[in-house]
Parts: C-alpha cells; structure tokens; sequence
C-alpha cells in the first residue's frame, strides 16, 4: 500500500512557529479542533482574543487554552478529543459566552467541530480481537445516528450526522485508536 503525496505548504513555516510547536495546515493556520461555532481558521485567529471563557465554562473540561497567553502567540482554544471529548452539553454555554465573535451560538444539532476518521486496521473488532467492543458506538451520544456498530465489523459512521465531538475517539480502547479527527 503505497502513501498519498504531501500537499505543499503555501505559506512557509518559520523557525519560531516550529520552535512554538505550531502544526501549520494548508492554510498557514494551526490545524487544531476548535470549539463549537468556530468561525473558519483565518477568520478565528483574527477574532479570538484567548481569554478563556470558553474554556473556563466548558462543564466537561474539554476545552483548553494552548500557546503562550500574549495576543499575536496563538493562546487560543481547543479540544483534544483523545483527553477530553466535547460532551455536547446542552445549550453549547462556551458558543454564548465569545464576546469577541469568534464562536457563534450552535446547538448539538447544528454543531460540527470535526471530521472522525475510522481506520479498520486498528478496530479490535473489526480485526477479530474483540468482536463484541463497541465502546465507540455505546459512548456517541448520537448512538444510532452518527455511528452504528455490527459485531465482528466494528462502527460505521454517518459523515452526515457525525458532529465531530470525538467520544469515540476518547472511548476507543485500541492503541493505537481506531478513530481520529480531523479538524474542519
């Protein structure tokens, strides 16, 4: 199985930002998993001012502040789903509480964080180690809809309805996990 060529950068990643530790996507922006009603990443960085409240009202602790806490650093937030999932609370209190701009008012229903991608070759179930797991499929809490399990197959996911909140991800036993996001 060969591997899929690298896209080109089409801005050139500094020294400092390597040093920072800063991932750059495509588009010259951290690729990270941003909290719901994130505006898209040019427009994010340009609006979020990293003061937290997002993160300090977030009733699960899945989003954190990253990057050094100066404005033009990128201190700004994000979720980790193999650390902490977004638990889709109800009312989505870290979109109301942006001041800036840079979340908008999403509900569980509108919500789209991230892409999860399934990789069969790592399932337990899928390959035989335990037919029976499903812990992806027990913890999605759109059980049913974003993700259905058959036995011995593992999960199958509905790109459709899958939100991207990444429980799957941070309930999936396998080492390494079965599924990952993909930031938007």
């Amino acid at each position: 199985m060969g591997t899929a060529p690298v896209p080109a950068l089409k801005r050139k990643i500094h020294r400092r930002d390597l040093l920072r530790g800063h991932w750059r996507s495509p588009d010259g922006w951290p690729a990270v998993v941003r909290p719901p009603g994130a505006a898209a990443p040019e427009r994010f960085h340009h609006l979020c001012d990293g003061c937290g409240e997002c993160a300090s009202t977030c009733p699960a602790g899945a989003i954190r502040m990253t990057g050094p806490k100066t404005a033009l650093a990128g201190h700004s937030p994000q979720i980790e789903a193999d650390e902490a999932p977004c638990v889709m609370c109800e009312g989505l209190v870290c979109s109301d509480v942006c001041l800036a701009g840079a979340l908008k008012k999403e509900t569980p229903d509108t919500m789209r964080i991230a892409e999860i991608a399934f990789h069969a070759e790592d399932c337990l179930a899928h390959r035989g180690f335990d037919a029976d797991c499903g812990y992806c499929f027990e913890r999605c809490p759109l059980r049913g809809k974003a993700i259905t399990f058959q036995r011995g197959n593992g999960p199958e996911l509905d790109p459709g309805e899958c939100t991207g909140c990444g429980t799957c991800v941070f309930f999936c036993p396998a080492q390494p996990k079965a599924l990952s996001p993909t930031p938007l």
